[in-house]
């Protein structure tokens, strides 16, 4: 009988091990997908901004569309200034009321709705006055304007 509980005592703690081992495992493997995960959002080539001057000489403007670009640059970015302005003490008006140890939760959704329209608002107006300018250039140039925008950051976003 002695014989026999032992053979269920050193049976028994190879279960628990095995299952031990396959969590550290599991663990390790979720640790090291999570940080190559993390690797690779923070080790990502960053999208090269394109200066305007490069910018207008890879669409090959002519002068009078050159002209046109550098009021068009300087408006949009004259507005990307101003959106911050008007969004900064918005956002950080909203992270304080939600640091607070009672927050209210309307003010919050106050302040980022009131963050939200006026993004709403800078967007449409930017599509506008982008529209307009694109207007000016001929097919081939809108597009390389769209690509130039898709693979690189606005020049005009640049603080």
């Amino acid at each position: 009988m002695i014989a026999a509980t032992d053979g269920r005592a050193s049976a028994a703690p190879r279960k628990p091990r095995a299952l031990l081992v396959l969590l550290i495992l599991s663990a390790a493997l979720n640790l090291c997908f999570i940080g190559g995960a993390l690797w690779l959002r923070t080790h990502e080539p960053p999208r090269t901004p394109i200066r305007p001057r490069e910018f207008a000489d890879e669409l090959k403007l002519t002068p009078q569309q050159r002209t046109g670009f550098e009021q068009y640059f300087h408006l949009m970015r004259a507005r990307a200034q101003l959106m911050r302005a008007e969004l900064d003490p918005i956002i950080s008006q909203a992270w304080a009321e939600i640091a607070k140890p009672q927050p209210d939760q309307k003010q919050i959704d106050q302040d980022f709705e009131q963050a939200a329209s006026k993004r709403h608002a800078f967007a449409h107006d930017a599509t506008q006055t982008t529209l307009t300018f694109l207007a000016t250039l001929s097919p081939e140039q809108r597009q390389k304007f769209v690509t130039l925008l898709r693979e690189h950051k606005a020049p005009w976003m640049h603080r």
